[in-house]
C-alpha cells in the first residue's frame, strides 16, 4: 500500500509541475549557410510575433510547435530559380514525430505552394531518402532568426518568396477532423528584387 501511495504522489507531482520539452528561445539566432559561393550575399530576417508558437500538452509534458519556413526565388515567369532555405529538411527528423511519420509528404502538405514549384521543376521534395544539404537547411529555429546565404549569379529581376506554416493551429473552420495535422493553411510573403547593389 505504501508503494501505491508513493507512486500516486509521484504522478501528482509530475502533473503539477509539468515540464516543457522544448523551451522557447527568446534570443534571436543567425543561420549561416555555406552555399560554396560568396557571390551576392543576402540576409533574410524573420521576426516572431505573439502567435509564433503554440503548445500541445501530451500528459504532463508541454511541447511548443514552431512554424516551418521555406524561402525560394522565382524569375518573372514564375519559374523556380533556387530554394534558399527550408527548416528541418536534413532527412533525420529525430526531433519531429510528424516529419518522421510523413516523410516527404510532410513538406508537400506543409508547403503546398513551394512544393508545386519543386515538382514543376522536376526536383525532389526533401525526405529521408532525399535529405537536403546544410547549404539550404538547418534545425527549426525557436525564435526570431536571420538567414545569411548567397544567391549566386542570378540576374534581376526576380522575386523572393517566404511560405510559413505552423502545423496544428486549428480554428473553428480548419478543424483537426478537416485538415488532419495541418491546421490552417500556410501564409505566403514575397518581395520583388529589381536591382542588386554591390559594395
Amino acid at each position: 500500500m505504501k508503494v501505491f501511495y508513493n507512486l500516486f504522489l509521484l504522478v501528482c507531482l509530475v502533473f503539477l509541475f509539468s515540464c516543457a520539452i522544448n523551451q522557447i528561445n527568446e534570443e534571436k539566432t543567425v543561420v549561416t549557410l555555406n552555399t560554396g559561393t560568396e557571390v551576392n550575399p543576402i540576409v533574410i530576417s524573420l521576426m516572431k510575433g505573439p502567435q509564433w508558437a503554440h503548445k500541445i500538452t501530451p500528459g504532463p509534458f508541454i511541447i511548443h510547435i514552431y512554424p516551418q519556413v521555406v524561402f525560394w526565388m522565382e524569375d518573372d515567369a514564375g519559374n523556380l530559380l533556387k530554394t534558399l532555405y527550408i527548416t528541418g529538411a536534413d532527412g533525420k527528423f529525430t526531433k519531429h514525430a510528424t516529419k518522421k511519420k510523413m516523410d516527404s509528404e510532410f513538406f508537400r502538405k506543409c508547403f503546398p505552394i513551394w512544393s508545386d514549384k519543386i515538382i514543376q521543376a522536376n526536383q525532389k521534395l526533401p525526405g529521408s531518402s532525399n535529405p537536403y544539404p546544410d547549404a539550404v537547411t538547418s534545425a527549426t529555429p525557436q525564435s526570431s532568426f536571420d538567414v545569411a546565404t548567397q544567391i549566386g549569379n542570378i540576374k534581376v529581376p526576380f522575386t523572393i518568396y517566404a511560405e510559413i506554416n505552423k502545423t496544428g493551429d486549428y480554428n473553428d473552420y480548419y478543424t483537426e477532423d478537416l485538415t488532419d495535422w495541418v491546421g490552417q493553411p500556410s501564409i505566403l510573403y514575397s518581395v520583388s528584387v529589381n536591382q542588386i547593389n554591390k559594395n
